[in-house]
């Protein structure tokens, strides 16, 4: 884990194990980590955030947009603001944080999509159409920002499966050519490479899921 400061976001999740998530990133090394909730839907909540950081003359250089929803539902029984919900966390707050975080000194952008978004999977149509707007961001950003800012892309594949679902995402488990569900260690290595790598890559969307995108 490189040595940075780190500002953690977080909305709904509690404020006890949010913290817990503090002090395993201080061991891990991080010099410092910084608490912000804000619920990134609302407008008012995000800049407020942004400003916060801004006023306390903070530096992003490296902004990870990892927040998002999962649901699991028939297109024709998905409400309206289901999907506003959906598309306003998934693809449209990413947006707006790299629009904030980009005079604050951000060089680059590492945007958390998913092999769905090239995907057409049954009862997943608002999370599947949210993460492929995230990767049209992803590139546009890339082009719009360079050269300044890189914005690049992780798409996980199997790595958590929501409590209760286990049944569902069976299936896809077994046909992972690598033979086992992903995890969170290989998203953050994943994030960690592309930071380190030529400044010439850009753009770019990288699957780590084990094969499964392959079959």
């Amino acid at each position: 884990m490189r040595k940075a400061r780190l500002i953690l976001h977080y909305h709904r999740t509690p404020i006890a194990v949010t913290e817990e998530r503090a002090v395993d990133l201080l061991r891990a090394g991080a010099p410092t980590v910084r608490l912000e909730q804000a619920d990134l839907t609302d407008s008012v909540q995000l800049d407020s955030m942004f400003d916060r950081i801004a006023g306390d003359r903070l530096v992003i250089d490296i902004l990870v947009n990892s927040a998002g929803i999962l649901l699991r539902k028939p297109l024709t029984e998905t409400g309206f603001d289901e999907w506003q919900q959906i598309l306003a966390l998934n693809a449209i707050a990413p947006a707006r944080c790299i629009r904030r975080a980009v005079p604050l000194g951000c060089r680059h952008v590492i945007n958390i999509a998913d092999i769905a978004a090239d995907k057409a999977w049954k009862k997943h149509a608002a999370y599947i159409a949210s993460k492929a707007a995230l990767v049209a961001l992803t590139r546009t950003a890339a082009v719009e920002l360079a050269p300044q800012v890189r914005v690049n892309a992780v798409s996980p594949g199997l790595i958590t499966v929501p409590h209760g679902m286990e049944d569902v995402y069976k299936g896809v488990e077994a046909r992972i050519p690598a033979g086992r569900r992903g995890n969170v260690e290989d998203i953050a290595r994943t994030v960690e490479m592309l930071l380190d790598s030529p400044a010439y890559l850009t753009g770019q969307v990288v699957a780590v899921d084990g094969g499964l995108s392959l079959r």
